[in-house]
């Protein structure tokens, strides 16, 4: 008898900056997706300083019949200005940092903001490509540098930083917070640390953290990511690191 192959899970991908003016982008690129695909639709979304495409999006290619990618760059990017501040030799962050976020966008040939944006896009379009090729599959890309310029935070809004699984709902994780929230996504928590450690350099004084977990994750995890951030943003007084974790039992 013939072994009964299983279908894998059709899913998506949506990477984007965590900056918290996006979300609400993010939110309407997953509602079209399900519109496309259907409600089953698998979405994952993956955010961090600068919208990189990161090792996760090819292990969830992977593992499942991804349908799309979906690229979600920005204009007027805190990311990309901070890795143009270090090219010009304004701040030195740590060699860690550099090679993450500044020495791929050296090859840009120039150094304006509008310029490094639209090569920092491209660029992990060619990432993507490049691996998803690697692995054989047959996936759409789509890219779409987001114009955000002019696009300011509510007055109102609190301002904190939100880190969360890749499928959770932002109504119900966040709340109204979310108007104000910059957002790193990753089922990964320990590969956002130097996205923190950017934070931390742009903002001043630091934002409150929280940490939003899966209701059936570990907490013993938990507390260990809280001691590592902890001990990895050495630039932030004690004083003024501010940690929540939130455990949230609903995950879309």
């Amino acid at each position: 008898m013939e072994a009964v192959q299983r279908k894998k899970l059709e899913s998506a991908a949506i990477v984007g900056c965590m900056d918290s003016r996006l979300t609400e982008r993010i939110q309407k690129a997953k509602a079209r997706l399900r519109e496309e695909y259907g409600p089953g639709i698998d979405i994952h979304v993956y955010r961090n300083a600068g919208a990189r495409v990161i090792s996760e999006i090819f292990e969830q290619a992977e593992h499942t019949d991804m349908k799309v990618l979906v690229l979600m760059p920005h204009k007027d990017c805190k990311a990309v200005g901070y890795a143009r501040e270090v090219i010009l030799g304004e701040i030195h962050p740590s060699p860690a940092i550099k090679k993450i976020f500044v020495e791929p966008l050296k090859a840009a040939g120039s150094n304006s903001r509008s310029s490094l944006e639209q090569f920092n896009a491209d660029l992990q379009r060619e990432v993507a490509i490049a691996g998803l090729e690697n692995l054989k599959r047959d996936v759409e890309v789509d890219l779409s540098l987001v114009d955000l310029n002019g696009k300011s935070v509510p007055k109102n809004a609190r301002r904190s930083i939100y880190i969360v699984p890749s499928q959770c709902d932002y109504r119900e994780v966040m709340g109204d917070d979310k108007k104000g929230a910059f957002v790193l996504q990753s089922d990964k928590f320990d590969d956002i640390i130097p996205d923190l450690q950017v934070a931390a350099e742009l903002l001043s004084p630091m934002l409150p953290i929280v940490i939003v977990t899966d209701g059936k994750a570990a907490g013993h995890k938990t507390r260990e990511f809280e001691k590592t951030i902890r001990q990895k943003l050495k630039t932030v007084p004690e004083n003024e690191l501010e940690i929540e974790v939130r455990s949230v039992n609903s995950m879309k």
